[in-house]
């Protein structure tokens, strides 16, 4: 049952560092974007962005290449600093966190400039995440802190309580519980005025997950419950799914192995009812520990095999990976060495491939990355190109007055001289 928790961690990380918006909604705004002016674009951008998942690539890629050339045509620096804010999340999803970094500080020297503590929150907060997924959480506290300083500054409850959320996080890992808990109380409050059911699922799944870390499991199971029914009265099927995945995690370590396996297997149902092949193969693979953490190795194969197939459908090759590293432990337990052979050839050809598509990404992201940073200095230098032109204009202007001055007093300073000559032939 070791993999339950790496799983059961990134629920979290996926759902609280959004601003999750419902899917009409996201589709009405993107379908809106292209028929607005820049300005309009840029809030609207800001609004959908997080509603991309990591498979939408190409999408966000589309709308943060349409900010940065739209923006560096109008001269339009907020269009410009909003592009970076984009293209820093999309680094971060390459793993990329130097590159993220460098995005996210262009955007906050705009938004320094500017004095938009709205965003020098949403920045700030997102600094505050690249360090969370590094382990830095001594780094992560400080931007989380700073991003609740400028919300409010900027009088936004809304991005206040989302860095109080993230600090839950920095809590439960050194296991601040009752602090943790306090922020959560206070956030599931504000979220339960405002009636965002979403949000709720991951604020209760988070606190389930603190009632687990102390073994409080009752209480564990009433939080993931929670979760799900916002899940549910949203409308969004994964949220529903997590909350019976973390209701299924709960209950195995109560010893409630058939009410265990029978959420497993609802969390997956509605994963095959959201569609989303990433998470139907997590589903899988879910019940795969299952039955291997109660040693139905059999029936653990039968569901490996099945996630490893829908992962490599989805070209999850991570996803595969893991799938085959676990199909792997349950050929040796079964004493099965042929088959174990197999599986660690395909291993190994599924490794060479992950690595091969990483180092492409990472490149590909990187070339992204340094064309539109080529692509801001080149304005930079057009800038200050006009800028030196005009100068010269000026100090040429400047001087031809200067000169016209300077011949005028020669000239008048001539006339004296003639006039004064004149004046003293006719006196002698």
């Amino acid at each position: 049952m070791k993999l339950f928790f790496p799983l059961f961690l990134s629920f979290f990380l996926s759902l609280s560092f959004s601003r999750v918006l419902s899917q009409s909604t996201f589709e009405q705004q993107v379908k809106e974007y292209e028929n607005v002016d820049l300005n309009q674009k840029v809030k609207l951008f800001f609004e959908f962005n997080e509603g991309f998942t990591i498979e939408d690539e190409d999408s966000v890629l589309y709308y943060i290449n349409d900010l940065i050339n739209e923006g560096l045509k109008a001269d339009n620096e907020n269009a410009i600093a909003m592009s970076n804010f984009g293209l820093s999340k999309y680094l971060l999803n390459q793993s990329l966190f130097d590159e993220a970094s460098s995005k996210l500080d262009r955007a906050i020297k705009h938004y320094s400039k500017v004095r938009n503590d709205t965003m020098l929150s949403v920045c700030n907060n997102s600094y505050g995440n690249i360090n969370l997924l590094q382990g830095l959480f001594g780094k992560a506290e400080f931007y989380y802190k700073k991003s609740n300083d400028f919300a409010n500054k900027a009088n936004n409850k809304e991005f206040e309580m989302l860095s109080n959320f993230n600090m839950c996080r920095i809590y439960l890992n050194r296991k601040e519980y009752e602090k943790a808990e306090q922020n959560l109380e206070e956030y599931i409050s504000f979220l339960m005025k405002k009636g965002d059911m979403r949000k709720l699922a991951a604020a209760y799944g988070l606190n389930g997950q603190i009632y687990l870390d102390q073994q409080k499991l009752d209480l564990a199971i009433h939080n993931f419950t929670l979760s799900m029914e916002s899940g549910l009265s949203a409308g969004n099927m994964n949220a529903v799914a997590n909350g019976y995945t973390n209701i299924a995690i709960a209950d195995y370590y109560l010893g409630e192995y058939d009410r265990s396996e029978q959420y497993f297997k609802l969390a997956l149902a509605y994963r095959k009812k959201d569609g989303k092949k990433f998470y139907i193969a997590e589903g899988y693979y879910n019940l795969g520990d299952f039955y291997s953490g109660i040693s139905k190795f059999d029936s653990s194969a039968v569901y490996y095999k099945k996630s490893i197939a829908i992962a490599e459908e989805s070209n999850n090759l991570q996803g595969k990976l893991d799938g085959l590293i676990q199909l792997s432990n349950i050929y040796e337990t079964l004493e099965e060495k042929d088959n174990q052979i197999e599986t660690l050839k395909e291993m190994i050809e599924t490794h060479k491939v992950i690595a091969k598509e990483q180092s492409y990404n990472e490149i590909n992201a990187l070339k992204r990355s340094f064309v539109q940073s080529e692509k801001e200095a080149i304005r930079t230098g057009g800038i200050r190109e006009d800028q030196l032109f005009g100068k010269v204009e000026k100090y040429q202007s400047i001087f031809n007055s200067w000169m016209w001055l300077v011949l005028a007093c020669i000239l008048a300073f001539g006339v004296f001289v003639i006039v004064f000559r004149i004046k003293k032939r006719k006196h002698s």
